[in-house]
């Protein structure tokens, strides 16, 4: 049986590299930087060393499950299959939306092009951040297929990093390329979720 859950964890692996690579590859080349935002060589390095690590445990995982057994979670098989296929079909669909929608405005670093579009269909009509919020979605699932903690704790502690750290200079940069327009975007959408609509007492 544990032999089922490793080629899940690598199976959803594979879908999540295998959508992004085809979206990506399908934008193609992006026109000249025309504006980036200074993310900081430690900010980088701290970035990349942990997506590293938190991409690593679930590749571990798939390996050898007993190099990680110390961080074994007692969960029940009916739970990580029903909860873990739920939160995976979700990441899938999500990430590939989101890309659909970004088309050739995909960048992994902080910056705008020339001919950059503020995107605000698919999942950015409601949310800022869907592609963070399919990450999230893809460490959640990995750790319950896992039923390891330590696989998806790396995994969502760096994603809390990115949405802490990362997510404000993002949205600084945005605002400065796009100035009223992404005001206007930001007051209407919610980061992760969608906003609730404010209710509005009779006059």
């Amino acid at each position: 049986m544990e032999l089922a859950w490793r080629l899940g964890c690598t199976g959803l692996l594979a879908l999540s590299a295998l959508i992004s690579g085809y979206h990506y590859r399908k934008a193609g080349p992006m026109a000249p930087v025309v504006y980036g935002a200074r993310e900081g060589l430690a900010l980088a390095a701290i970035r990349l060393t942990w997506v590293s690590v938190a991409v690593a445990l679930p590749i571990l995982y798939a390996l050898e499950p007993r190099w990680l057994a110390w961080a074994a979670l007692p969960l029940p098989p009916v739970l990580r299959a029903s909860l873990g296929a739920a939160l995976g079909a979700s990441h899938a669909a999500l990430l590939a939306w989101a890309h659909r929608a970004l088309g050739a405005n995909f960048s992994s670093s902080l910056r705008t092009r020339a001919h950059h579009e503020l995107v605000t269909t698919g999942p950015y009509r409601w949310v800022r951040h869907p592609l963070y919020g399919a990450a999230l979605l893809l460490y959640s699932a990995l750790g319950v297929l896992s039923a390891n903690w330590a696989v998806g704790l790396g995994g969502l502690s760096f994603m809390l990093f990115i949405i802490v750290v990362r997510t404000p200079r993002e949205e600084r940069m945005l605002h400065d390329a796009f100035g009223p327009s992404y005001a206007r975007y930001h007051r209407r959408t919610g980061g992760l979720l969608p906003r609730i609509p404010e209710r509005r007492g009779d006059r």
